[in-house]
């Protein structure tokens, strides 16, 4: 992967009302005339803005981007754990954080999904 591009807005419930954006990021080395090439290109980009009913909690979707390992998770449609006693927001995010971990710990950055 040549160029990795993102960009970022989350809103939840620590910040009502108001957006966090995180800079965006291009791979070191990564140019248009590599994008122009046909190299293969990612650009990633994610919102969180929960349902007004849900801000409290910080909603039930989470994602992480991670330009090391040029990987990206998403977790939405989670909100039947709800029916089982388990907070569909807190899954969400703890499912993402220990795939992201396994990635991370792994030399060839992929997940382990058999845990």
């Amino acid at each position: 992967m040549v160029l990795l591009l993102r960009r970022v807005a989350c809103q939840g419930a620590r910040v009502a009302g108001r957006h966090r954006f995180f800079s965006d990021f291009i791979r070191p080395g990564g140019n248009v005339s590599d994008a122009q090439s046909g190299k293969l290109r990612l650009a990633f980009a994610a919102s969180c803005m929960p349902h007004p009913d849900k801000v409290a909690k910080g909603g039930e979707d989470g994602y992480f981007a991670c330009p090391k390992s040029r990987s990206f998770g998403v977790a939405d449609g989670v909100g039947g754990w709800a029916d089982n006693g388990v907070d569909p927001g807190l899954f969400a995010r703890r499912v993402l954080c220990l795939a992201l971990e396994d990635i991370n710990a792994n030399p060839d950055g992929e997940a382990d999904l058999q845990k």
